[in-house]
């Protein structure tokens, strides 16, 4: 149908790659595809082996095909990383004391980008937390209110150049076209947070392989981002020498048992039956244990960005990612931020299942702010850059 619009979501990471392909029509949403493969060439957000990665997105798009039928097209493009940066900008214009219009809301956003995204760097996101309609503030929509001057303070995301161009490239060898990026974890947001959630302070925490991404929210909106540089990766390695097993068996391990034994025998059961007799029987009580003490720093981690911003104290805490799908990880999350903690997941015909929250947030409209598109690459892509066109 002609009204039909076909969504496409990749989310690459270090250890896996999520797509899911949506299709939008009057009468709502429809999950086509939702495919998972392993990943590579991609370590921390950045593209490491260019031929590695293009192989694993080609790899997750031809079965999302296949699954909906149709040919990979534009794609939304999840972003993760160290080399991401966030930073508070204000911004103003004069109104003059008539109503405030569109235009003058957009001129006040625009200002609070001069400056604020250095050479090489490009914009991802500029997210209004607040106005200030003639310096009252806490305002969420100046629209038809009277005024002399507006400001606005505002979230502004921006990434490496080089890192988002290494990664638009790897797309496209892959057979689909970037048409935009996206912070991983405010996908994320925008794919799981409750209607409660939305109206108060939550911390959501997106937990992968080599990182947890945090994002402050008040009132549905992202007022802080921070990164917590320890994921599953650390745990599989804490595995490895404590228990003295092979990467592979350390990560059946971890994702089978978690971070909490069973009660009862079952605990002081070997972990690895074949290798038990080399290894002095690792119970699967000290493999949880050992899980449980990497997981308790890390959030611990997470704790300590918390306490750097007293002024927003999260009700409540939503845990999402790869990680987050580890047996018990919400039990030791609760343990140390002396939190409430949700394990979340996307709903609302999205796909099931938290590793696929930023692949389903991809796909869907940002509910605050407006994610930046992508532009072409050389000449053109410069010139539309120079214009403002990709803002």
């Amino acid at each position: 149908m002609s009204d039909e619009v076909i969504r496409l979501g990749i989310d690459a990471g270090s250890a896996d790659c999520r797509v899911v392909v949506l299709r939008e029509a009057a009468g709502g949403c429809e999950v086509l595809a939702r495919v998972q493969k392993a990943s590579a060439g991609i370590e921390a957000g950045s593209v490491v082996d260019m031929a590695q990665a293009a192989a694993a997105i080609r790899d997750a798009l031809k079965e999302a095909a296949s699954q909906a039928g149709v040919r990979p097209g534009r794609a939304t493009v999840a972003v993760h990383g160290i080399f991401v940066r966030t930073e508070l900008c204000h911004g103003a214009t004069g109104v003059r004391g008539r109503e405030v219009s569109a235009g003058d809301v957009a001129r006040a956003n625009r200002s609070a980008l001069e400056g604020a995204v250095p050479a090489g760097r490009r914009l991802l996101h500029c997210i209004p937390i607040e106005y200030f309609v003639d310096h009252r503030g806490s305002v969420r929509d100046p629209t038809g209110l009277r005024a002399r001057r507006l400001e606005v303070r505002a979230l502004v995301v921006d990434a490496e150049e080089a890192a988002l161009r290494d990664l638009s490239r790897c797309v496209r060898k892959a057979g689909a076209v970037p048409g935009g990026f996206r912070l991983g974890s405010f996908a994320a947001a925008a794919a799981v947070l409750s209607p409660d959630e939305r109206e108060g302070a939550t911390a959501l925490l997106h937990a992968g392989e080599t990182a947890v991404e945090i994002v402050l929210l008040w009132r549905g909106t992202p007022i802080r981002t921070a990164l917590v540089r320890k994921g599953a990766r650390d745990a599989v390695d804490d595995l490895r020498s404590a228990l003295h097993l092979s990467g592979a068996t350390a990560r059946r391990v971890l994702v089978r048992h978690g971070c909490v034994a069973p009660a009862g025998k079952t605990a002081d059961d070997p972990v690895d039956p074949a290798g038990a007799a080399r290894s002095g029987r690792p119970t699967v009580r000290l493999a949880c244990d050992t899980a449980a003490a990497r997981f308790t720093e890390t959030f611990g981690k997470v704790q300590d960005v918390l306490d750097e911003t007293p002024a927003l104290r999260p009700e409540s805490v939503v845990l999402t990612g790869g990680a987050a799908a580890l047996p018990g990880i919400d039990e030791v999350a609760q343990e140390v931020l002396r939190r409430r903690v949700r394990v979340a997941a996307p709903g609302g015909g999205l796909p099931e299942g938290c590793a696929f929250a930023a692949a389903a947030g991809l796909v869907q409209p940002l509910p605050f702010g407006r994610a930046v598109r992508e532009t072409p690459d050389g000449f053109l892509g410069w010139i539309l850059r120079f214009a403002g066109n990709a803002f």
